[in-house]
């Protein structure tokens, strides 16, 4: 024998069909909320009006010609972060002032500094302690107000 369908059938189908939408949806909304961690940069305005000034500063980069190759590794939530610093012709770059910001992409909290020492000619090395596992990303920079400045960044895997 067949059930038909009554009213009161539907109806409870449509509330709990409804119900399940809304309570999920309200799971997702509160969730994002809870974990988004707000803006990126602080005053994201005021860095937007300052912007010719990033692209002159970067035209000076440029004419530097330095490249830096970053690298990382991880162990014992001991974060090594090492930089190689050279010109064009590939000649190491040496006593330069860098510091490194070891920066997490989704959680400002977890953000370290890392004053970078030369340990050999060009190569300039760094450690952050209470670092997790993770993606990661390193910038760079040369700690001058006379000069041209120098900034690097590259998105490292620590593992």
């Amino acid at each position: 024998m067949t059930r038909h369908w009554t009213g009161r059938d539907i109806l409870f189908v449509l509330i709990a069909t409804f119900g399940v939408v809304i309570g999920v949806n309200a799971y997702f909304i509160i969730e994002a909320e809870r974990t988004w961690p707000g803006e990126d940069v602080a005053h994201p305005y005021l860095q937007g009006l300052d912007y010719n000034q990033t692209l002159d500063a970067r035209a000076r980069q440029r004419a530097l010609g330095w490249r830096a190759s970053i690298g990382g590794a991880l162990s014992a939530n001991t974060a090594t972060i090492t930089v190689r610093l050279s010109d064009n012709d590939g000649k190491p770059i040496t006593g330069q002032a860098l510091t490194a910001l070891l920066r997490h992409p989704m959680d400002e909290q977890r953000d370290r500094a890392v004053t970078l020492r030369e340990t050999r000619n060009g190569i300039y090395v760094g450690r952050a302690t209470q670092v997790q596992a993770g993606s990661w990303d390193v910038i760079v920079t040369r700690n001058t107000e006379k000069e041209a400045p120098f900034e690097a960044m590259r998105r490292l895997w620590l593992r």
